[in-house]
């Protein structure tokens, strides 16, 4: 196994699907909220947290078959993991909270916000790998 192997190959799918799956849902989620809070929700309960942390469980597996040609301690990959801790707290108590009501709508909206950033900053650290 390894880069380029069949099976990090379906994890790298995997991976990419997951941040999709997790990301996109998150573009509708005000609107959606404001004609049926209940299904938005559900999206977020049972779609956008999942796939959070499938993002994770994939990049973890990508990064294992890589043949030691990445390590947790590359600084892009250090820092995608810290952006995925903050990513599941904002997501968590601040989209999570304005969705069942346990937070103001406000501060679910500024999570949102926050959770694209977030998204964007990822993707941008895994693109460019700075450090190495």
């Amino acid at each position: 196994m390894g880069i380029g192997s069949d099976v990090y190959n379906l994890f790298l799918v995997l991976h990419l699907l997951a941040v999709v799956a997790a990301f996109g849902p998150l573009f509708v989620l005000p609107r959606l909220r404001a004609a049926d809070p209940a299904a938005a929700a559900r999206i977020h309960l049972v779609v956008v947290l999942p796939a959070t942390v499938l993002v994770w469980v994939f990049g973890m597996g990508l990064t294992g078959l890589s043949d030691d040609v990445f390590e947790l301690t590359d600084p892009w990959i250090a820092a995608s993991l810290g952006i995925w801790v903050v990513l599941v707290v904002v997501q968590w108590f601040g989209v999570r909270g304005a969705l069942t009501g346990r937070v103001p709508v406000r501060v679910g909206r500024a999570a949102i916000g926050a959770s694209h950033l977030l998204y964007a900053a990822g993707i941008v650290s895994m693109v460019f790998k700075p450090g190495v």
